[in-house]
């Protein structure tokens, strides 16, 4: 049995609350004994199919989260240079289809510059390069996430991997 965890804010914090995400990978009758523990902490808990296959998935969330991160900050940096409030630009993504959670925990974060780590951009990357060799594998081209992966690895080289990946906005 495979489990991968979908972090909320921190670890920690996200059990005491309920509020984890575990995607599962494994035979049926494994997961069904080991369900009621993961309930305890977690608030959806998706069965995804066999052993891998939680990895997989939890390696592809990560890259939409990476690449939306990526574009958030490019987004918001055009804000500022065009003199709009950040702000303004957080209203308008309450109102917008592709809000998210990603958006809604990441840009707060780049307006006040506190990127108090919730996930690491080192562990991240980790991530990235982890689904770009995936794509690799299967010949698939994923340019959006190789582009974030060499802004990231630049990040990485400028000592910031130990602060969440908000920083990308750095």
């Amino acid at each position: 049995l495979e489990f991968r965890r979908v972090l909320c804010r921190s670890s920690k914090g996200a059990a005491e609350k309920r509020q984890l995400v575990y995607y599962i990978g494994g035979e049926e009758q494994d997961f069904l004994r080991v369900q009621p523990i993961l309930e305890a902490t977690s608030k959806a808990i998706v069965h995804i199919g066999e052993v891998g296959q939680a990895a997989v998935v939890k390696v592809v969330t990560n890259l939409i989260s990476a690449v939306t991160t990526q574009t958030l900050a490019e987004a918001l940096a055009i804000v500022r240079r065009a003199g709009i409030r950040p702000e303004a630009l957080a209203s308008a993504i309450e109102q917008n289809a592709m809000r998210s959670g990603v958006t809604d925990m990441k840009l707060p974060a780049m307006i006040s510059g506190d990127y108090t780590t919730n996930f690491s951009l080192k562990h991240m990357f980790k991530d990235v390069q982890l689904g770009i060799r995936l794509a690799n594998q299967f010949e698939i081209e994923v340019p959006a996430t190789s582009t974030v992966g060499a802004v990231m690895y630049a990040a990485l080289a400028k000592g910031l991997g130990e602060l969440d990946y908000a920083a990308l906005f750095k």
